[in-house]
């Protein structure tokens, strides 16, 4: 790498706190800032995990937890004041939070490449922050670079937006983990595991998006000797719905709920589960964020060896193309059990499954392997 590359200052805009959301910015800092960029992020990340982060080579600028559309506003003057201070080569903007700032900013710098974010698919049709989209759309055109989460979404974003060009597809991944063996963690926790349990796992978010009625009804048809351990976060009502769901069925003593962690907690968890569940209601959906959902936690899985059943989602298919999970439909508690029960007969196939998704993350999907594409790619186009 030349010493200029070495001397270019990348700063990296969010609006993401990075305790309980997405660590894909972070590991993506993590291997430019390996590369001999200086990286600086600025978010409103609380400040333990601002320290925990601290030793991965890049910098994190806390910014103020901002709250309400006057707070809204003070949070973009504040880290568009804080890009101009550093006077980056490139500005990266996460998401609508982050981008427009970011393009504040180098409208302003004048001489700083703008890249823009999507981590998150957001059209004028579904009135997501109404004006904010509107200023989106035209900004993104601005953009020296457009990153999305996936092919179909890219495809989406194009053609809404108008773009020149298809966005580039950067996967929702994460640097490789030092270490995946089970270290008995998620069943030290659990209060109903006994020894030989099979553990099954769902560690997304909480929400109505996601088919998590249909995953606990699913669990009646389910072999004995599986259990299924939730963990996450999520509306109060919601929770308190799956709580009370689980109890009316009387599955008490197969599904247990532990409540949120850490991101950093949690992978410390996945290793020691049998079987990974992404599961997202996307046949009604009118929101493209999840009819073409494109979750970390599928490669977060993979990264720790753990194989997967997933949402027949069109952006998620890929994984039984691929051979390291299966694809069910959500809304079907009888095809949910049936891929559980699958993987808990054929023990062939899951050990199978299980050497294939860290081999399939570490040869294409981990972050160093994806950063390495990206730096060729914005080295193409004159960026770096």
């Amino acid at each position: 790498m030349s010493n200029l590359q070495k001397t270019k200052k990348i700063v990296l805009v969010s609006d993401l706190n990075f305790r309980y959301q997405t660590h894909h910015p972070l590991d993506l800092a993590e291997v430019l800032a390996d590369r001999g960029f200086d990286i600086s992020i600025i978010a409103p990340v609380p400040k333990d995990i601002s320290q925990l982060q601290s030793s991965r080579g890049f910098k994190i600028i806390r910014q103020p937890a901002f709250k309400g559309r006057l707070g809204y506003a003070f949070g973009m003057l504040d880290a568009i004041y804080k890009v101009i201070r550093i006077r980056p080569d490139i500005i990266i903007g996460v998401n609508q939070g982050g981008y427009i700032p970011a393009y504040m900013a180098s409208r302003l710098l004048k001489h700083s490449h703008l890249i823009y974010w999507a981590m998150e698919l957001s059209r004028i049709s579904e009135g997501n922050r109404g004006l904010i989209t509107r200023f989106q759309e035209r900004f993104a055109r601005k953009a020296d670079m457009v990153w999305s989460t996936n092919i179909e979404r890219a495809r989406v974003m194009q053609a809404d937006w108008n773009l020149d060009e298809e966005p580039y597809v950067l996967p929702n991944s994460l640097v490789t983990p030092r270490a995946c063996e089970s270290n008995g963690r998620l069943r030290n926790l659990s209060q109903n595991y006994q020894p030989g349990d099979y553990i099954v796992l769902y560690a997304t978010g909480l929400a109505a998006t996601t088919a998590v009625p249909q995953l606990i009804e699913s669990v009646i048809y389910w072999n004995k000797g599986i259990k299924l351990v939730i963990i996450g976060f999520g509306d109060r009502s919601f929770l308190d719905k799956m709580i009370i769901q689980i109890k009316e069925l009387n599955l008490g003593d197969r599904i247990e709920f532990l409540g949120s962690f850490p991101k950093s907690e949690v992978y410390q968890l996945l290793p020691d589960a049998d079987l990974g569940l992404v599961l997202w209601n996307h046949r009604n959906a009118l929101d493209l964020n999840t009819i073409l959902c494109s979750p970390g936690k599928l490669l977060e899985y993979a990264a720790h060896g753990v194989p997967v059943i997933c949402s027949d989602n069109p952006s998620l298919t890929y994984v039984e193309k691929e051979g390291w999970g299966l694809c069910v439909d959500p809304d079907d508690p009888i095809s949910i059990a049936a891929g559980v029960n699958r993987f808990f007969r054929d023990n062939e196939l899951l050990v199978k499954m299980k050497i294939l998704c860290r081999q399939r993350f570490v040869e294409e999907y981990c972050m160093e392997v994806q950063g390495q594409r990206l730096l060729r790619e914005m080295q193409s186009r004159g960026i770096i």
